[in-house]
């Protein structure tokens, strides 16, 4: 186990400053931050606050007027500059006194921090390191010439690899019959199979054209988090000595992923780690802001039938709450319909030359509601009564609603209230707005979800509800 980094200097200094400022009295905002705590710390400063260099830098703030140059320093952005040395910071503070400088304690990395968050730092203690089990992550992939992935004589710490970027390789035929994805005509078109064995002979061959690869990164960082070995960077995952199986469910040039390949993938890894008689934790950080959350979708009920009291040795571990911030991009709506009321909630969009919206509705309580959408112009589809479905076209604009499981091809499941409000095409911005309809003498509640896809998802304004929760 890593030992915790040391940084008692630094920890004195700060206290011996926090002391000397409140005791002098000049625990004042105006006071200059940096030459104090230079002189607190006195010939400790550089190993303190610059270990790496040895040589201590400040951040001046320009007086009004004033540049960098006429002050003799360079420039760091507008309204400051860069003093540098420990003989200089106190230097140019004497000669302005009213000016401020800061210099800054070090920063470091806290991808640490979750081995404290989670506990596992203390189980690793224990011998809980994850030895004899596989850490699963079906994401983007991983590069598995990273130290973290690596073992300590060189090898791959990856037991097996399905890779739905490529196409089959015929080493392992059975598996890439069975998870491998086929076309309409039923023929295998992708999923190559790698074992442990494989990958080290890519390796020791330095055949980079043959390795897996994962261009986005994102299956990368997971899988590090996860079970990262750490090495010389004491940066180690939750399971460090645990073996990795990785799954790339993503396409060249894309990080959109289907459902199905989500399935398979699972699928492969509880299958190898049967053949290696290991117990495997899946890890699945990913998700979609489309349905009704409860885990009755066709997909989310086959991957949760590979689990369960019957198939011990098997966990899913699954992301939630992560598709952003209230404030910056809200997509989840908590709606209460008043009996016999009606409720207009909001969309802000802008101008989308070709894109969709998808907004998904899970309605509780005994109320009766009726789902409409209004655009800018005035009402485009009429509240749509529980059990009925309505579209409508005009140009290249399109707009449909399905309000519960009895439509024909309705996406709602069986035994599940909800509507699903969907357009796409071209449209101008402006405030669109779902509107809920209770028609029943009690009230309803409504929780909504909203999805951009195509154009309508890039960029920094997208469609999103003006108001969320």
């Amino acid at each position: 186990m890593p030992r915790p980094r040391r940084r008692p200097r630094l920890g004195a200094g700060l206290l011996s400053l926090t002391l000397a400022l409140l005791t002098a009295g000049l625990a004042r905002a105006e006071t200059p931050n940096g030459p104090a705590l230079l002189r607190v710390l006195g010939d400790d400063a550089e190993a303190t606050l610059a270990p790496g260099s040895g040589v201590v830098s400040g951040l001046v703030e320009l007086p009004q007027g004033a540049s960098a140059a006429s002050l003799g320093l360079r420039e760091a952005a507008p309204g400051l500059a860069w003093v540098t040395g420990r003989r200089a910071i106190l230097a140019f503070a004497a000669a302005h006194p009213r000016v401020r400088v800061e210099v800054a304690p070090t920063l470091h990395l806290l991808n640490d921090r979750v081995g404290l968050y989670t506990r596992s730092r203390a189980a690793n203690l224990r011998g809980a390191d994850g030895a004899g089990t596989l850490i699963g992550v079906a994401d983007t992939g991983a590069d598995i010439t990273h130290p973290d992935f690596l073992a300590a004589d060189g090898t791959t710490r990856v037991e097996w690899m399905l890779d739905l970027s490529r196409k089959p390789r015929g080493v392992h035929a059975d598996l890439e019959a069975e998870f491998g994805v086929r076309d309409d005509a039923g023929v295998l078109v992708a999923g190559a199979v790698y074992s442990k064995a494989d990958l080290d002979d890519i390796l020791a061959r330095r055949a980079a054209a043959e390795l897996p690869t994962d261009d986005i990164g994102h299956g990368s960082h997971v899988t590090g988090i996860a079970a990262g070995g750490g090495g010389a960077t004491q940066l180690a995952g939750v399971a460090p000595k645990a073996g990795i199986v990785s799954a790339r469910i993503t396409r060249p040039g894309t990080d959109a992923i289907d459902n199905d390949d989500l399935v398979r993938a699972v699928g492969f890894m509880f299958a190898v780690g049967a053949r290696m008689k290991r117990p495997v934790a899946v890890n699945l950080s990913l998700g979609s802001d489309f349905g009704p959350h409860d885990g009755s979708m066709l997909w989310e009920r086959a991957l949760a039938s590979l689990v369960g009291p019957s198939q011990p040795g098997r966990v899913i571990v699954a992301a939630a709450g992560n598709s952003g911030s209230v404030a910056e991009l809200p997509i989840h709506q908590s709606v209460h319909v008043p009996a016999g009321g009606v409720v207009r909630v909001p969309v802000h969009s802008p101008t989308i030359s070709g894109g969709s919206v998808q907004v998904w509705a899970s309605l509780r309580g005994r109320g009766s509601v009726a789902v409409g959408l209004d655009l800018p112009t005035g009402t485009w589809l009429a509240p749509v009564a529980e059990g009925s479905d309505q579209g409508r076209r005009e140009g290249t604009f399109r707009a449909g609603i399905v309000n519960g499981s009895a439509p024909a091809d309705s996406p709602v499941p069986a035994g599940h209230r909800g509507a699903v409000v969907v357009w796409s095409g071209a449209w101008p911005a402006g405030p669109y707005y779902i509107v809920l309809k209770n028609s029943a003498d009690t009230a309803a509640d409504a929780q909504l979800y909203l999805q951009s896809l195509g154009g309508a998802a890039g960029g920094d304004d997208v469609p999103r509800f003006e108001n969320g929760v």
